[in-house]
């Protein structure tokens, strides 16, 4: 008689048995994907403000759970290709941006022995290092791309649920072993929406900030759109809930990088969609404005001036370009935040140091001209080369994925000239550099031959 346990250990001996490195990548990075939202973390380095002796966040280094999983999975990968376990051959990608990354990395390495603070600056350009090899990953598809998107967006829309219910409850729904903040109304320093005398909780799911949540919820819907062909009634219920949790965030700068994702899509690909399709799309909207009670939410958030945050947008720009002008070779990664008081009359509160809002200028500052410089060209060329490549498509399949990744830079570009979190803090750098992974591969996939270009 089989004892019931037999056969289970069985299947896991023989799955052991037929485990490679390459499979083990494989599985590792697959947990990378699904928990780098999660703050789940240790913090090893940190600097105070100088002026205030407090904590900042910006000026902190942590080391997260998904940070290990990625570790193994480069390892493993990396132990795979050395004993020749499949056939692959190491892809460098498009050049050019792989050069311009590379780039901007020896700056960085060069850049620690001029600043202020070598061990912050080192910290950091440990974690850009790390994101590079994410990015070489991606390009040699240890993942398909299609499962890599998968993945993504199973996780989005889990971090959608979260924000459902926090927007229900008004507080954290309880996931502190997933590194949810925890938050209600009344907690000082928590994003908010002013309604007159009442005050909303900006949903946030596990992230750092509601407008990191908002970013990358926007980008998982131009991911699953590319999916909506071959899934379609799955991606639609995605679709649904990103947008509903997307709405929840209250992120302006997410809503306008979907207006110009969409605006920018229907012009390269010349579309005509159909009046049905935008009369439903408005309708879902309308229907979750009605019900959860949004519309002067809504009409506050996004018709109407809110001059408190626009001052402190022009304030941190004012700093930005003095401190610009004063040290055009830069202050070193992450310490904008503890120079900022040199280059403003005005006294801040702790809660004001934070870094300029717009990422082609932070850069700029903490990596001087040069690091700016390469930083802006890098979307430049990326644009540029899309561009081109819709042209050559044929086939509006292809050309409508092509477009797609054209529409999301340019929403990322919005993005970036609002906010900061593409470079500052880290589920919005590891988007960002599985994008570039992504138009990497492909423009590197369609290179003409040299012979017919």
């Amino acid at each position: 008689m089989t004892i019931f346990w037999q056969k289970p250990l069985t299947s896991v001996a023989r799955f052991w048995k037929t485990l490679t490195f390459t499979k083990a990548s494989k599985y590792f990075l697959v947990l990378f994907l699904l928990m780098f939202p999660f703050q789940i973390r240790s913090m090893l380095y940190s600097v105070p403000l100088y002026q205030s002796g407090e904590f900042d966040f910006y000026t902190s280094f942590f080391l997260y759970l998904s940070d290990l999983f990625f570790l193994f999975s480069f390892l493993c990968w990396t132990i795979g290709l050395w004993r020749k376990e499949t056939e692959w051959r190491f892809q460098l990608g498009d050049e050019m941006i792989t050069f311009i990354i590379l780039a901007l990395l020896l700056i960085m390495v060069g850049n620690a022995f001029f600043v202020a603070q070598p061990e912050l600056h080192f910290f950091i350009t440990f974690r850009f290092v790390e994101l590079f090899l994410l990015y070489f990953m991606v390009v040699n598809r240890v993942l398909r791309q299609e499962q890599i998107v998968l993945f993504l967006l199973f996780g989005l829309c889990f971090q959608a649920l979260v924000a459902f219910y926090q927007y229900i409850l008004q507080s954290s729904v309880g996931l502190t072993f997933l590194g949810e903040a925890q938050v209600n109304i009344n907690t000082l320093g928590v994003a908010k929406v002013d309604l007159g005398s009442e005050k909303i909780l900006r949903a946030f799911g596990t992230m750092p900030e509601a407008n990191v949540l908002g970013g990358l919820l926007f980008m998982g819907i131009i991911y699953a759109i590319a999916l909506l062909k071959k899934y379609r009634w799955i991606v639609v219920g995605m679709l649904f809930l990103l947008a509903a949790g997307m709405l929840f965030t209250f992120s302006r700068s997410a809503f306008f990088a979907l207006i110009a994702a969409f605006l920018l899509y229907i012009s390269v690909q010349n579309s005509k969609i159909a009046i049905k399709y935008i009369l439903l799309a408005m309708s879902l909207l309308l229907f979750f404005i009605v019900v959860f009670n949004l519309e002067n939410v809504v009409a506050q958030r996004f018709l109407f001036e809110d001059t408190a945050s626009i001052q402190e947008r022009t304030m941190y720009l004012k700093i930005s370009k003095n401190m610009f002008f004063d040290q055009p070779l830069g202050v070193g990664l992450g310490a904008f935040t503890l120079n900022m008081q040199a280059y403003t009359t005005d006294k801040l509160t702790p809660w004001l140091f934070q870094p300029v809002h717009n990422i082609f200028l932070l850069m700029a500052n903490e990596m001087g001209l040069v690091g700016g410089f390469l930083f802006l060209a890098l979307f430049v060329y990326a644009f540029y080369q899309l561009v081109r490549l819709t042209r050559r498509q044929k086939n509006s399949e292809n050309r409508s994925s092509v477009a797609l990744l054209l529409a999301m830079l340019a929403g990322i570009a919005v993005i970036g000239f609002f906010d900061h979190y593409f470079l500052t803090i880290y589920q919005g750098q590891v988007m960002l550099f599985i994008y570039f992974g992504f138009v990497s591969s492909l423009l590197s996939s369609n290179r003409l031959p040299a012979k017919n270009s």
